[in-house]
C-alpha cells in the first residue's frame, strides 16, 4: 500500500514538474506569425476589390482641361498626360479591375457633362508627336471623343493602351479620319 502511495505522489510530482517546465522560457526562439497584418486592418474600405491599387502610385498624376478639335468642332476634354511609363502598371491594373463595370462608369461619366478625353503618352524629347482620334461608342448610350497622342519612343505604350480599349466588352472603337 505504501508502494502505491509513493507511486501516486511521484506521478503527480512528475506531471507537475513536466507541466511547469514546459511553460518556462526555452533556449530556442519561438516561431512567430509573419507580420502581414501589422499595419493593415482586417477589412479595408474596399472589401470587394480584387487587386489593391495604392493611392500613392497614382498620386503624381494630374489632369487638365483643354479644348480639342474633333471632327471640325472644338470639344472640351479632359487631358491625362503620362509622359513616362512609371504609372502604366497602376493604370493598367485599374483598367483591368473596372473592365466588368465599364459600361456603367462610362455612362455616368458622360452624364457629368464631360465631353472628350485626351491621353498623351509622349514626353518632351523633341520627337514628332503623332495623334489619332477615335470615337468610343455604345449605341444609344454614349459616344466619347478620344484622342491619343504619342511619339516614336512611346509607340509600344500606345499599342498597349489601345489594346485595353479594344478588349473592353460592350463598346466599339471607331477611328476618325
Amino acid at each position: 500500500m505504501l508502494h502505491k502511495k509513493i507511486m501516486l505522489i511521484t506521478g503527480i510530482l512528475a506531471i507537475l514538474v513536466v507541466g511547469f517546465s514546459a511553460c518556462g522560457p526555452t533556449q530556442t526562439p519561438r516561431k512567430k506569425m509573419p507580420g502581414f497584418l501589422d499595419d493593415v486592418p482586417f477589412e479595408n474600405d474596399y472589401p470587394f476589390k480584387t487587386k489593391r491599387i495604392e493611392v500613392q502610385e497614382l498620386s503624381g498624376l494630374s489632369t487638365s482641361q483643354d479644348a480639342v478639335m474633333f471632327e471640325g468642332r472644338s470639344i472640351p476634354s479632359v487631358v491625362l498626360s503620362l509622359p513616362s511609363p512609371e504609372y502604366d502598371n497602376a493604370i493598367i491594373a485599374m483598367v483591368q479591375e473596372y473592365k466588368p463595370v465599364a459600361m456603367v462608369l462610362l455612362a455616368n461619366w458622360v452624364g457629368k457633362e464631360t465631353k472628350g478625353v485626351v491621353l498623351e503618352l509622349h514626353g518632351s524629347t523633341g520627337m514628332a508627336i503623332r495623334q489619332v482620334q477615335y470615337s468610343i461608342n455604345k449605341p444609344g448610350v454614349f459616344s466619347i471623343p478620344f484622342t491619343l497622342r504619342w511619339n516614336q519612343a512611346s509607340a509600344g505604350r500606345a499599342n498597349v493602351f489601345m489594346g485595353l480599349l479594344n478588349d473592353t466588352p460592350g463598346i466599339t472603337i471607331e477611328k476618325i479620319k
